[in-house]
């Protein structure tokens, strides 16, 4: 009789310990079989009921859920040190989306007066946010026009990650 290897898929004697071409051992699993199915069967049960393991393997689309990420009472303030002007901006942030969400990306967008476009960036949040929460944020980053040129800012929310 013979069988198939488990390794190279070679045929070989139905009773060899070892494989002859790629000298796999064929009795490995026969050993550890108990132990491999239910080290399989415990991994499967913590991902199941561990929500931190499905959140840490879970890469939902953000897309689809901005609008259910609103911001309010954000606020903008400018603070001048050695290295430069720095806009900082608070607010809330609720999450009405069934997901927890470990960064968030905002744009920024600052303008004067006559509602001219003066400076715009990106910034992430890395706080999580948990499913059905409100949370309090804070971003700070360089700007290059002074505060007295700035009249109203716009804040947007425009990516989230669940990794």
């Amino acid at each position: 009789m013979v069988k198939k290897c488990i390794m190279c898929t070679k045929e070989i004697a139905d009773e060899a310990k070892k494989c002859p071409y790629c000298r796999s051992d064929q009795t490995f699993f026969e050993r550890h079989k108990s132990g491999v199915l239910l080290s399989l069967f415990a991994v499967l049960l913590l991902f199941a009921f561990s929500p931190e393991i499905r959140y840490y393997f879970s890469n939902v689309d953000s897309a689809p859920y901005l609008d259910d990420i609103s911001i309010s009472d954000s606020s903008i303030r400018f603070k001048t040190d050695n290295y430069g002007v720095y806009a900082v901006v608070i607010g809330n942030l609720t999450n009405n989306t069934p997901y927890t969400w470990k960064g968030v990306s905002f744009e920024l967008s600052l303008y004067n007066a006559n509602d001219e476009l003066m400076d715009t960036m990106q910034l992430r949040d890395y706080g999580v946010f948990s499913a059905g929460k409100s949370l309090k944020f804070r971003l700070q980053t360089p700007v290059d026009i002074k505060e007295n040129e700035y009249d109203h800012f716009k804040l947007k929310l425009i990516a989230a990650t669940t990794q």
